[in-house]
């Protein structure tokens, strides 16, 4: 994943309402700061956006876990050996990736017999979304054998997207909005992220509206090896 997850931030200075998610994205895409330093992929290579997209689509991404305890769930169903080790799989492949352990199939293959471990409402999640963007990596990627380095590195991601604050009950609660986002030029062909119906190619656009801070998550799944 190398030179293709990228993690950039922004601040913006007028008010954030949940209402206003359309508005927001197609605002931030005419920012002339945002234009000449997003980065962008095309033929192997990364550049900056330069041009404002024709359109913009936008879906709010649910984010309200404040822990990675729903992965135990891992190892009650043989995907983690122990606490710790990957089960290994018979090679099978989803698209275009490849999936020769338990881990990626669960989070990928809807046939794998454990699939419904994790509800749908689960799956959408975007801590659960980090988790597999991490473990099913790019085109060129040496994996772990341990699941820990994954869920980890997605929780010091996820602190690093997202705010949160506590409640009137002093429960931690996220307060920031996520949006998955996709950018088309004019003829509707994807900019930015280059294919977007590739589960690892993604943009997010984590918004927190009391900063005023967007932190924007970008992958592609890559051609190529970029230095």
């Amino acid at each position: 994943m190398k030179g293709y997850l990228r993690l950039q931030r922004y601040s913006f200075n007028e008010a954030f309402q949940v209402y206003q998610k359309q508005d927001f994205a197609e605002a931030f895409f005419r920012d002339q700061n945002v234009l000449s330093s997003l980065k962008v992929f095309s033929s192997g290579s990364a550049s900056h956006l330069r041009c404002e997209p024709a359109s913009v689509s936008v879906q709010r991404v649910p984010c309200s876990l404040t822990s990675t305890s729903l992965f135990r769930r891992l190892s009650k169903v043989g995907v983690v050996r122990g606490t710790d080790i990957i089960t290994p799989c018979a090679e099978t492949q989803v698209g275009d990736i490849v999936i020769n352990d338990r881990l990626r199939r669960i989070l990928l293959d809807e046939e794998d017999e454990d699939w419904e471990v994790f509800s749908h409402g689960e799956r959408a999640e975007l801590l659960f979304q980090l988790v597999r963007l991490l473990a099913v990596g790019g085109r060129w990627c040496q994996y772990e054998d341990t699941v820990t380095p994954y869920i980890d590195t997605a929780r010091a991601l996820y602190k690093d997207l997202v705010s949160v604050e506590k409640d009137p009950d002093g429960l931690l609660v996220v307060r920031s909005v996520v949006l998955r986002v996709v950018a088309r030029d004019a003829d509707g062909v994807p900019v930015i992220p280059l294919n977007p119906e590739h589960p690892q190619d993604v943009l997010f656009l984590c918004i927190d509206p009391v900063r005023r801070v967007v932190a924007v998550l970008s992958n592609h799944f890559g051609e190529d090896f970029v230095e």
